[in-house]
């Protein structure tokens, strides 16, 4: 995707909740990685705060359609509460927090992303009730509802094996 986007002359941004972003496989796959700013979040907060800023410089310096925003991961960001809440060891559950502001982050993005024309694709490698919304191999993605409801595009990813060749014994059935 990032390799796509540079090749139409778009900029790439990352939002990494991951901080695991080194450049080799996205090098590997053919990505200028010079030309794709990285930023480390932590919290869905920062999220929210860091792509509005950026979807607002898009629209106001005429660069619509020019910048692909990703974020990796959704599933591993967490709350301010969250953090906060730890590092005053407190052990509290954070009762749909996540959840609000996920949604308010979609509801955020979902106009911004329209005016700013820039696609943001949101990777979420949390899995959870398998098959709840598609009778195949899809899962239902973690995060509340909102992801559910304001996706203009979902695609599900899902690793199977199959046996492509009956006489080849190495093959997985």
């Amino acid at each position: 995707v990032q390799k796509s986007a540079q090749e139409n002359d778009m900029r790439v941004v990352i939002f990494d909740s991951e901080f695991d972003k080194d450049g080799r496989m996205e090098e590997s796959f053919g990505v200028d990685t010079s030309k794709v700013k990285t930023l480390p979040i932590e919290t869905v907060e920062e999220l929210v705060i860091q792509s509005t800023k950026m979807l607002n410089s898009v629209i106001e310096n005429n660069l619509q359609g020019k910048v692909l925003f990703i974020l990796d991961s959704l599933g591993a960001l967490s709350t301010k509460k969250e953090i906060t809440d730890a590092e005053e060891n407190k052990v509290a559950m954070d009762m749909g927090l996540k959840a609000k502001r996920v949604k308010s982050f979609y509801k955020t993005m979902k106009g911004k992303c329209a005016l700013s024309k820039c696609p943001f694709l949101v990777i979420n490698h949390e899995i959870a009730d398998p098959a709840a919304m598609y009778e195949s191999n899809f899962k239902k993605q973690g995060g509340g509802q909102a992801i559910e409801f304001f996706s203009t595009v979902m695609v599900h990813v899902d690793k199977r094996k199959e046996k492509q060749d009956k006489t080849n014994d190495g093959d997985i059935e």
